[in-house]
């Protein structure tokens, strides 16, 4: 049974939200969101009403099925609806990444914003794991320089583990940077908060292959409804030009070695700020890698067999679908939407790369599922 916890702004658990349902979109290193559907009339919400120590502003949920952590995040929004006495509340909220995306990199992190005069590049090589955690701890962690940055994100000692990447960044949106440094880096990263230890903890971890023993089949069930794409590469080649001027600038030709396509497109990529061989080739690799062919498909599905989502899987995982056709696609987990109720739990699931789509948390759904559960409660309460 799914369940949510809250914590107010000083991160005190203070016990269950009383909610009647909710729905998440879970995404791999993005930020993910969330609403839950509160009974207005529970006693247990009044306290929320009642108690200071409730206070809803600056305030944090995590969201449980059974023992598995789903999604956890601070509040960014309240919203109530009173028909005739019955009381709905909807807590929506983002996962803490967002205190990733709501920042971006300084040269300098630890001088003041106004202050970038010593380094023109915020710039670290090394393990992606090394890379990404440095540049969360030094730009936004409990732990940042400058106090005016610090948020509640706790950053563990990174293990080196992930390939051999470089960020060169200045004034770009560190989250979206940091996306671009995991890509093909062998790691994945997340928040999460601490069960036992009420700490939010920003993490970096391997992908787990489950590509053998995670299959969601039509023939078991686990796939009732999907949506395929097979896209042909966008890019056959690139040409990344290093320091230099004119005929001086240092030049190498990355190709891709897709041809079924046929593919014959040439992209042009400055990097101005290296003048290493071996990082503009693996520049050209990595802008190659965003132009091959996309495979991927999205599921509906309400349930997998004997799988349980948080528990066998999470995002960031490699895992099989196989259609029925003997369509195989092993791909990244990128995203789970989950819309839950007392009568069970929906689940979306979208393998490789996908586009980014509106929430399930907005719009035509969150209003058929609002007025579904409204009815619901009017029946129970005559």
């Amino acid at each position: 049974m799914i369940h949510a916890d809250f914590y107010n702004r000083d991160l005190q658990r203070l016990g269950r939200i009383p909610i009647l349902g909710g729905s998440a979109v879970i995404r791999n290193n993005a930020v993910s969101t969330g609403v839950l559907d509160v009974n207005g009339n529970s006693p247990l919400w009044r306290r929320f009403e009642t108690d200071p120590r409730y206070r809803l502003e600056g305030g944090h949920v995590a969201v449980y099925d059974g023992k598995d952590q789903l999604i956890a995040g601070k509040l960014k929004q309240y919203v109530e609806t009173n028909t005739s006495g019955l009381k709905d509340i909807e807590l929506h909220f983002e996962c803490h990444l967002s205190y990733v995306h709501g920042m971006i990199t300084l040269p300098s992190p630890n001088r003041a914003p106004e202050s970038q005069t010593v380094r023109p590049y915020y710039r670290e090589t090394g393990p992606a794991e090394t890379v990404i955690k440095d540049a969360v701890r030094l730009h936004v962690s409990q732990n940042a320089p400058r106090a005016e940055n610090r948020n509640p994100i706790i950053v563990d000692l990174p293990e080196g583990r992930g390939k051999r990447v470089t960020i060169n960044s200045r004034f770009q949106n560190l989250l979206e940077e940091l996306q671009a440094v995991s890509k093909n880096s062998g790691v994945v990263f997340f928040s999460y908060l601490d069960h036992e230890t009420s700490q939010i903890r920003f993490g970096v971890r391997k992908p787990n292959d489950y590509r053998r023993s995670i299959r969601l089949r039509e023939a078991n069930g686990s796939v009732e409804q999907y949506s395929y794409s097979l896209e042909a590469p966008t890019a056959s080649r690139v040409l990344v030009a290093g320091q230099g001027e004119g005929t001086g600038r240092m030049l190498r030709l990355v190709e891709s070695d897709q041809t079924d396509w046929e593919v014959k497109t040439l992209l042009f990529q400055d990097r101005r700020d290296t003048e290493e061989a071996k990082e503009l080739i693996k520049a050209g690799e990595d802008t190659l890698a965003d132009h091959v062919e996309k495979q991927s498909i999205t599921i509906d599905t309400s349930t997998m067999g004997n799988l349980k989502y948080g528990r066998d899987f999470t995002r960031g995982d490699l895992i099989t679908v196989q259609l029925t056709d003997k369509t195989n696609i092993q791909d990244t987990l990128q995203r789970v939407e989950l819309n839950w109720d007392k009568g069970g739990t929906t689940y979306k699931v979208s393998v490789g790369p996908v586009m980014e789509e509106p929430d399930a948390n907005d719009g035509k759904v969150r209003e058929l599922i609002k007025e579904l559960r409204a009815e619901l409660r009017r029946t129970q309460n005559n």
